[in-house]
């Protein structure tokens, strides 16, 4: 069906995001045939009261507000005639231009007003009551009106939409096009979301040549952006060339000449091959800038830190011990008192073990000793839930790094630096495998010299999302202290949660995980087919855990997937069991996601601004249709949501294991297919269980489970901190 023109002044502004471009408009339309107001509403950089628009969408029935025109693409018309020429001047549209001296420039001009304002605008300096400053704002306001004219009409003519373009123009500005023409691969490198290959179109259709310099540039930096994506630090040399020629259809000379330019112009650095023995090890090692330089300093800041002096001397600590059971009202294992004795020992101290093994218990214990020492103390990790946990189990607030180091969400930086490092003695970070790259390097940076790191977490877990493999490598170089814990408490014993997760650690198969009718805390229910396991999946959240467990399906239960795609990932998922646990009426649509009050919702990324983060699981109170805002109850906390902000929500009726890390929830419920071949491996299943703490179910075949537990070889990352830090100290 054809898209329907209309063709309208702008009279009111009713909502405007000035982040997306997002705009509620009400216009008086010349074309519409009754001539009366029309709501329209899409993305719109900039409106403004008196701008007559073109638009091309088409009508929709809102089930709240009516009809409504949903505008697909637009233009702005500059008037022709005197009047209104006129009025669109004086309606506010440029800045510094009102009425009165909007119709002494007309009377001034003419029909030449506008290619006045386009080629000579000193000429303004003849209109009485214009001066220098006024002309300056004038001629600013002009420019970026008529840029984003333009802009929006370049970019439509490329079926590019409007809210890229809302992106295009928060970078460049006024030069938008001019930044775009001369060279469209810019947008790649940029601005956010905006992929090469959407660059390499709208490259293509100005005439790039597809063995210019700057294609093969821009594409090598996309080629080695997924690698990072993938949770890589650096991309064998000879991989990454193949990778580039079948995407760029690029010869090797082309390719190679690319690289040494891009080495010059320091976007990237070469280490020659062998400098990491990894399965790489003939082919150079081609790091993003960024990341070369943070995986470096991280191994000069862990040398120097551990360098420095022990905090206290273990003969001073050891009688402290008793003290401090006491206090705990627990009686610290042989291994679990090692354990803490040697953070005193060190200035940098790794604690890792599984579940059962008292991680938890030696992090209270060395809090107690060093607090009994004076030693000022910080606690951190990655996610909100591990901090929140954190705090709960220590009686201590805990913070996630970002807020510790205070990241300034608007800037990129972090407040905490070596130039004004965190006032602490001692920090203890848990849950420390998913910290990645970047964030190791800004954490490192931050302490003072003497503070000591204690860095606590379970290294069988998945890696971090971000780059890097933090966490293993410090092990694997065998140059930090590592405290493993591998005894397994009475207590815990008897949690088949927990002796199931070992099992699958190691290796075994699981205990007997038959639904017997015996209440346990773990089950497995055999399901090959993937139409049963979602009956089976709807079945157990909905109904048998709530009523066996007296658990609440939408609080208690979290499904678990390691898929996003089929009929049992995050996405399928997420739509049945909206329609199950919470049905009603939409009240909010964000792209291809619905939201409902009541809905349980995940927070996608760090938000600083509203003090919610990555992983953060609430519920929507309330919300608005017509201001397009919700708001969202976290822990007791009301938070206010934006249209713009929706953007980092989701259901989370289901969730992904790599969003699962750094939680836990009282029953999950896990799906396992020979579907997930690609995902079926031990430290993504393991880490999955290991978030139950009452009740694990899962849903699959024994084959799948089989694949799973057998697979223990991790993805590859290629990451080069392990052969830094033993060759720093070698030194």
């Amino acid at each position: 069906m054809a898209d329907i023109e209309l063709q309208g002044r702008i009279e009111k502004i009713l909502f405007a995001n000035a982040d997306n471009g997002y705009a509620v408009l009400v216009l008086q339309c010349t074309s519409n045939a009754h001539d009366e107001d029309v709501t329209a509403v899409g993305t719109i950089l900039s409106p403004k009261i008196g701008e007559t628009l073109i638009m091309y969408g088409a009508w929709i029935e809102h089930q709240r507000f009516g009809r409504q025109f949903q505008i697909k693409r637009h233009a702005t018309v500059v008037p022709t005639s005197i009047e209104g020429l006129e009025r669109y001047l004086g309606s506010g549209l440029i800045k510094g231009l009102g009425p009165d001296l909007a119709g002494r420039i007309i009377k001034k001009f003419g029909p030449r007003t506008v290619d006045i304002l386009d080629t000579d605008p000193d000429q303004l300096l003849k209109v009485s009551g214009i001066g220098k400053a006024k002309l300056a704002g004038i001629k600013d306001s002009w420019s970026q009106q008529h840029g984003i004219r333009n802009l929006m009409l370049f970019l439509q003519e490329h079926d590019i939409g409007p809210g890229v373009a809302a992106r295009i123009y928060r970078r460049f500005g006024a030069n938008s096009l001019a930044a775009v023409r001369e060279n469209p691969y810019c947008l790649a490198t940029e601005v956010s979301g905006i992929g090469f290959i959407t660059a390499d179109q709208i490259a293509m259709k100005l005439g790039f040549s597809r063995s210019s310099p700057l294609r093969i540039e821009a594409g090598l930096l996309y080629v080695l952006q997924e690698f990072t994506g993938d949770g890589h630090v650096y991309a064998p040399r000879e991989i990454l060339l193949q990778r580039c020629a079948d995407i760029l259809e690029a010869g090797t000379a082309e390719l190679t000449s690319a690289l040494n330019t891009l080495v010059l112009r320091s976007e990237i650095v070469i280490e020659p091959a062998g400098a990491h023995p990894t399965d790489s090890d003939s082919s150079d090692c081609v790091y993003p800038a960024m990341l070369h330089s943070c995986e470096h300093r991280i191994a000069k800041r862990l040398y120097e830190l551990q360098r420095a002096a022990p905090a206290r001397q273990p003969k001073k600590v050891a009688p402290l011990l008793q003290s401090v059971e006491r206090t705990l009202s627990f009686k610290l294992s042989k291994q679990q008192a090692q354990a803490v004795l040697r953070v005193f020992e060190n200035r940098v101290q790794v604690i890792t073990g599984g579940p059962g093994t008292g991680k938890t218990t030696i992090v209270q214990a060395v809090l107690q000793l060093a607090l009994h020492e004076h030693l000022s103390v910080m606690l951190g990790a990655p996610t909100g839930r591990a901090a929140k946990r954190m705090t709960e189990a220590t009686g201590h607030e805990a913070k996630t790094l970002h807020r510790l180091l205070k990241y300034d969400f608007q800037s990129g930086t972090f407040e905490h630096h070596a130039g004004n490092p965190l006032d602490c003695s001692m920090l203890i970070v848990d849950e420390a495998s998913m910290i990645d790259t970047y964030l190791m390097y800004q954490l490192l940076c931050a302490l003072k010299p003497g503070c000591a790191l204690v860095l606590v977490g379970d290294v069988h877990q998945l890696p971090s999302v971000g780059p890097g493999n933090i966490l293993a490598d410090i092990i694997n170089s065998s140059v930090v202290p590592v405290a493993e814990l591998t005894e397994i408490f009475r207590q815990a014993q008897q949690s088949r949660i927990v002796m199931n997760a070992h099992r699958i650690n190691s290796g075994s198969g699981l205990l007997d995980a038959e639904d017997t009718g015996k209440l346990t805390d773990f089950y497995f229910i055999e399901k090959d087919d993937p139409d049963a396991a979602l009956k089976t999946i709807i079945e157990v959240t909905s109904r048998r855990i709530p009523a066996r467990f007296k658990l609440d399906p939408m609080h208690d239960v979290q499904i678990i997937t390691p898929m996003h795609k089929g009929l049992v990932g995050t996405e399928n998922l997420n739509r049945v069991l909206q329609q199950i646990l919470n049905p009603g009426y939409v009240i909010l649509e964000r792209g291809n996601r619905s939201f409902r009050a009541g809905d349980k919702v995940m927070q996608l990324k760090n938000n600083y601004d509203l003090d919610v983060f990555n992983g953060d699981i609430g519920s929507i109170m309330s919300a608005s249709t017509e201001k397009k805002t919700a708001v969202v109850m976290f822990d007791d906390r009301p938070v206010s949501y934006t249209f713009n902000d929706l953007d980092d929500l989701v259901p989370a009726y289901a969730i992904s294991v790599h969003k699962s890390q750094g939680s836990e929830f009282p029953a999950v419920v896990i799906p396992l297919l020979t579907q997930h071949y690609i995902m079926l491996q031990r430290n993504l299943l393991y880490t999955a269980v290991t978030r139950g703490k009452r009740l694990v179910v899962l849903v699959g075949s024994r084959k799948a489970l089989s694949i799973a537990i057998a697979n223990d070889k991790p993805r590859l990352r290629y990451t080069g901190l392990c052969e830094r830090l033993r060759a720093i100290n070698r030194l």
